[in-house]
């Protein structure tokens, strides 16, 4: 069997194919790398604690924004929306980075319950508002959910003394980079000049 016989089994993909999607370009995994140093730098600058605490929570930043980035290629858009992908799929994804937010705000020493219980309010109505628009609205409706949910969030209890950063970018990763579908992407064509211009734009031949 040859590698293109359509009997030959797809290469199963590594864990990192899982992470960003498969087929990424080169541009999107050097962005994914960059996004998780600096969630690895930014968590490792938020808590002063014990190894263990710092390690979990230097590990949950570098998810953060590294998911983050990754969902906002196209690869693992197209992934996290494959054929069979349910908006049950989608709720237990959300669940996962809810369960992330407790643990953060658990090593932050910040468990408030009233704060958790307005946040993981706030995240599932966001993403049941985002699943069930449209489209083509998916994305502005995420990024108002992102909005109104912030300033919910800073009216009633307050954003965390210690790591701030955390909840607005779980925010955009769930509400802007992950739940909404992508779009089909527009023909972009490079341009390479007229066959007989030399590729100076304007050029035609006989000039």
């Amino acid at each position: 069997m040859t590698p293109n016989d359509p009997a030959t089994p797809a290469p199963r993909p590594n864990l990192w194919d899982r992470y960003i999607g498969p087929g990424a370009s080169n541009n999107e995994q050097i962005a994914v790398s960059t996004a998780l140093c600096a969630g690895m730098l930014l968590g490792s600058l938020t808590l002063d604690g014990g190894p263990l605490a710092l390690t979990v929570l230097t590990l949950l930043a570098a998810d953060l924004c590294g998911g983050l980035v990754a969902h906002l290629s196209g690869p693992a858009a197209r992934r996290a929306h494959a054929p069979g992908r349910t908006n049950v799929h989608h709720l237990l994804w959300v669940s996962g980075q809810a369960l992330q937010f407790a643990l953060f705000v658990w090593l932050c020493r910040d468990a408030e319950a009233l704060r958790l219980a307005v946040v993981l309010v706030l995240l599932f109505a966001g993403s049941l508002v985002v699943l069930m628009a449209d489209p083509q609205m998916q994305r502005k409706y995420g990024l108002g959910a992102v909005c109104i949910s912030l300033v919910i969030v800073d009216a009633t209890v307050g954003l965390q003394a210690q790591g701030g950063w955390f909840l607005p970018l779980l925010l955009t990763k769930v509400f802007i980079a992950y739940l909404p579908q992508p779009l089909e992407d527009e023909a972009v064509t490079a341009y390479e000049g007229p066959a007989d211009g030399g590729g100076v734009p304007g050029a035609r031949s006989g000039d």
